[in-house]
């Protein structure tokens, strides 16, 4: 079986990636433009590399495929406006 190459945009601390690479795929790059996430991610991801900054104005010359990546929790809920709402969420209402 082929092991495909990935490059995780708006890594973060890799979680996607991690998932990827438990999966079989060789995680090459990550990309963010938070260094302390990337300090993380290259725990995580030890034989990768990483790169901090604006992915508009990166380019890599290796054979990747797919190109995965994930929005930001924390746009996540300010588009779901979860901050608004989070007072009032019951995390034991199922018990």
């Amino acid at each position: 079986m082929k092991k495909y190459n990935i490059v995780d945009l708006f890594s973060g601390a890799g979680g996607l990636s991690y998932g990827f690479e438990m999966a079989g795929f060789n995680v090459l790059l990550g990309i963010d433009n938070d260094e302390k996430a990337l300090e993380t991610f290259q725990k995580n991801h030890q034989n990768s590399e990483i790169l901090c900054g604006d992915i508009t104005n990166i380019s890599y010359e290796k054979d990747i495929k797919p190109i995965i990546g994930e929005q930001k929790v924390d746009i996540i809920a300010k588009q779901q406006k979860l901050e608004e709402s989070f007072g009032q969420l019951d995390l034991f209402e199922a018990s």
